[in-house]
């Protein structure tokens, strides 16, 4: 079957299959799942939030975070968008993680934590297009255009309550030929590229 892009692919799968496991995580040393119908529904909600921060078609949004279900959720949220994810390897210097951003022209990035947050605190000054940060575990950040996940994803999911058809209509809008990604070299010999 071939599907219009990325997004239509993964909600055919989260329609076709909502009482399968779809994901395992571990939380507190013990092994979680997440069916397909609960990660559709939170990756619904993390994309609504995000077109309210004003994340739109084309827009480039960056992931600066370990592997984890988060990474891929906020992944197929920003496809659904038909936005553009650039991740970054968490093991960057700051200086690379600066030139990533800037480059691919991102206005949102996705950190996983305070730990990455600090990469991104030293090179602020330099980051004159991002205009929010979005953290996956919030403690311990205290910043003025930082918001948690879970905020970005209550308020997808107030938005969703008053249009219920935006995601279909989002993912419509995502054509075969657009650009869902762009991943960079690690820049072990220069520059990443």
């Amino acid at each position: 079957m071939g599907y219009q892009n990325l997004a239509e692919m993964f909600y055919t799968t989260c329609q076709n299959y909502p009482e399968k496991v779809g994901v395992m995580y571990k939380s507190d040393g013990q092994y979680q799942s997440l069916t397909f119908a609960e990660i559709g529904k939170q990756v619904s909600n993390i994309s609504a939030g995000l077109a309210q921060l004003g994340v739109q078609k084309g827009d480039n949004v960056v992931i600066l975070a370990e592997n984890s279900k988060e990474w891929a959720f906020c992944d197929y949220a920003i496809l659904t968008n038909g936005a553009v994810t650039t991740p970054i390897y968490p093991t960057l210097l700051p200086k690379d993680i600066a030139y990533i951003i800037n480059d691919s022209q991102a206005k949102l990035v996705i950190v996983s934590n305070q730990l990455q947050f600090e990469k991104i605190l030293e090179v602020e000054s330099s980051l004159p297009g991002v205009e929010k940060y979005i953290l996956i575990d919030p403690e311990g950040v205290k910043h003025d255009r930082a918001v948690s996940l879970a905020e970005v994803a209550a308020t997808g999911e107030a938005f969703l309550k008053e249009h219920p058809d935006w995601v279909k209509n989002a993912v419509a809008k995502v054509q075969r030929e657009d650009l869902a990604t762009i991943i960079y070299t690690s820049g072990t010999t220069g520059e990443p590229k």
